[in-house]
This record gives C-alpha cells, sequence and structure tokens, in this order.
C-alpha cells in the first residue's frame, strides 16, 4: 500500500469498523434496556409482525376470559336466587299438605293461608327485585338471551349463549291444568287469585268461598221460605176469618201453605248441608289444584337451576381453555420477541472490547500520515 497523506485508507477502515461496532453496541445497550430482542422491524420484521399477532390474541382472550367470569357471576347470582324461590316453593307445598288434613278447621286454614300468601309475594318479589349491576333483571324474563365474547376472533364458536327468558314469578310459575280449571273464576275470596293466561288459579288453601255460587242458590231457597212462611200467615188469617164452618177447600188451602214452608225449610237445610259438603269437596280441590302448580312450578325453577349449573360448566371449562390459550401464546410471543439476555450480555461486552481496540487502533492509523515528515527530514 502506498504511504500517502491526502487519503489514508487505513484510518477510514478502523473508522467503518468502529462505526459497526458502536451500532452493534447500541443495539445490544437498547434489547438489554427493554428486555426485548425486537425493539423495531429493522431488527426482525417477520417476527415483529407474528409477535404483533400473538399479542393480538393474548390481549383479546384475556378480555374473553375476563368476559366469561362475568357470565359466570351472572349464573351464580341467577342460581343463587333460584334456591331461596325453590325453598319458597317447598315450604308452600309443607303448608298445601298441612291444609289439606281433616283435623285443621277454617281458622287453621286461614293460619296456614297467610304464610302461604306471603310465600307466594316472596316469590314475586325474588323475580323482580334478582338483577346484575342494578339494571339487568335476572329472573322476570326480560334479560332474555344474553351472548358472551369468550373468544378472540369474530365467529359463532367465539360466543356462548345463556336463556334468562323465563318468569319465574308467582304469576307466571302458576299455570292452570285441567283440575284447576273447573274452579270458578270467583273461587276465592279471602286468598289470591293468580292470573295466568287469562285464567284464573286460586291459590289459596283456607277455601273460604269456594263455592259462593252454592251460597246464593241457598240465599235464593231463604228467599223461598220467607215467600211460604208470608203465605202461610195470609192463609191463616183468611182461616181465623172464616165465621161459618170452613168448607173443605178451605182446609185444603191453609194445609197446602202448611205444607209449601215445611217444603222450603226442607230445601233450605238440605242446601245447607249440600253446601257444607261442596264447600269442603272443593275446598279439597282447590288445595290439590295448587300442589299440582306447586309441583309443576318445582320443575321448572329444578330444571332452570341445572340449565345454569351446565353452562357455568361450560363457562368455566371456557376460561381454563383460554387461560390454558394465553399461555401458549404468550410463551410463543415471548420466544420470538423477548431477548436471551445471558447472549445479549456476551455480545454486549464482545462489541465493547472492539469498540475499545478500534478506538485504539483509530488512534495508530491516524497517526500514519506523520510518517511522511520523516522521509523529508
Amino acid at each position: 500500500m502506498a504511504l500517502t497523506v491526502n487519503t489514508n485508507i487505513a484510518s477510514l477502515s478502523v473508522q467503518r469498523n468502529l462505526n459497526k461496532s458502536s451500532d452493534a453496541l447500541s443495539t445490544s445497550m437498547s434489547r438489554l434496556s427493554s428486555g426485548l430482542r425486537i425493539n423495531s422491524a429493522k431488527d426482525d420484521a417477520a417476527g415483529m409482525q407474528i409477535a404483533t399477532r400473538l399479542d393480538t390474541q393474548i390481549r383479546g382472550m384475556t378480555v374473553a376470559t375476563r368476559n366469561a367470569g362475568a357470565a359466570i357471576s351472572i349464573i351464580q347470582t341467577a342460581e343463587g336466587a333460584l334456591e331461596k324461590s325453590l325453598s319458597n316453593l317447598q315450604r308452600m307445598r309443607e303448608l298445601a299438605v298441612q291444609a289439606t288434613n281433616g283435623n285443621n278447621g277454617p281458622n287453621e286454614r286461614i293460619a296456614l293461608n297467610a304464610e302461604f300468601q306471603q310465600s307466594v309475594a316472596e316469590l314475586t318479589r325474588i323475580a323482580r327485585g334478582t338483577t346484575f349491576g342494578a339494571e339487568l333483571n335476572l329472573l322476570d324474563g326480560s334479560a332474555g338471551a344474553l351472548s358472551f365474547q369468550v373468544g378472540a376472533n369474530v365467529g359463532a364458536t367465539e360466543k356462548i349463549s345463556l336463556s334468562l327468558s323465563d318468569d319465574f314469578s308467582s304469576e307466571s310459575m302458576f299455570v292452570a291444568d285441567a283440575d284447576a280449571a273447573a274452579i270458578p273464576a270467583d273461587a276465592t275470596t279471602s286468598g289470591s287469585r293468580v292470573v295466568v293466561k287469562g285464567e284464573y288459579l286460586a291459590m289459596s288453601i283456607d277455601g273460604a268461598g269456594v263455592r259462593n255460587i252454592v251460597s246464593s242458590v241457598t240465599d235464593v231457597m231463604k228467599d223461598a221460605v220467607t215467600a211460604a212462611e208470608a203465605d202461610l200467615k195470609t192463609a191463616e188469617t183468611t182461616f181465623a176469618a172464616i165465621t161459618t164452618p170452613p168448607t173443605d177447600l178451605e182446609k185444603q188451602a191453609l194445609a197446602t201453605a202448611k205444607a209449601a214452608l215445611a217444603t222450603a225449610e226442607k230445601v233450605v237445610k238440605d242446601a245447607g248441608d249440600s253446601d257444607e259438603v261442596l264447600n269442603r269437596s272443593a275446598r279439597h280441590e282447590n288445595i290439590e289444584a295448587t300442589m299440582k302448580a306447586i309441583d309443576k312450578a318445582l320443575s321448572l325453577v329444578n330444571a332452570a337451576r341445572a340449565d345454569l349449573g351446565a353452562k357455568q360448566n361450560r363457562f368455566t371449562s371456557a376460561i381454563e381453555n383460554l387461560q390454558n390459550m394465553v399461555k401458549n401464546a404468550t410463551a410463543s410471543q415471548g420466544q420470538i420477541q423477548d431477548v436471551d439476555f445471558a447472549a445479549e450480555t456476551a455480545e454486549l461486552t464482545k462489541q465493547q472490547t472492539l469498540q475499545q481496540a478500534s478506538t485504539a487502533v483509530l488512534a495508530q492509523a491516524n497517526q500514519l500520515p506523520a510518517a511522511v515528515l520523516k522521509l523529508l527530514q
């Protein structure tokens, strides 16, 4: 190589190597300070794209895990309320069974019915008052079908639906069956009437006024007795006013009036006996119909709880799967973008050594043109 002054080839070569080691040293320091192997697209463009997509999936699945957790909270709230409804229904059935027993009189049944009606009201209160987040009512049927996003992507497989379209109030659960339909609309006076799809079910176990129609017939018969009494009094007055010996026809009129009164009184007595029998029979029919309605409500609540339990298990499984996917995706992302501190520290040491060596050699290279001065002496 020629000895020149204007162009110091050795110095330029050393400078190039010094810049190269300085850039490498800067890259190592950036990686070690951030903990990432990829800090910009120039570090690894393809790796950056893969890591970004993985990060998108990880973030989406993390939110999906929280979504599934919210669904489980909703299910637990609804299922807990249904458990209390079930307890109320069981107690109502106990009271109905107790009321059916023959040793209970009207006062006892009225006392039992008082607690029964409170349980009926509590069923409706639970259905109307069980909410999630103060706005979503869970048991009155207004929630309908809820869809929960349990995946990071778009698609039917990324969602799980939860149906809360059943109304668990007493008005909706007690559906009149064929036996209960035979009970007249005004069957219960002291109890409550539950309107179900335009039909009435006498949800009462005291049986008061169950056969008001019979009582009204009895009243008509009593009116007939009153009329017969008036007719007899008229006949007796007429008969007493006779001054001559009464004729057979006049005697017959008096006897007919007396017989009519006796007949009317007997009809009233027989009707009263029948009224008691019919009331007793209707009371038992009412209680039995109520028990059947409670049994149907119990089946409805049990089915709903079973469905909620199955959905809760499904959401739990979805959470476990999401957590596993997040773990694996995070591991893959880490392999792509995380820095290997052991290797990068060795690289840092190497580049620092090269930088120091290059700096020392550059100082020597810069002294090469000075050798020309010795040739000029």
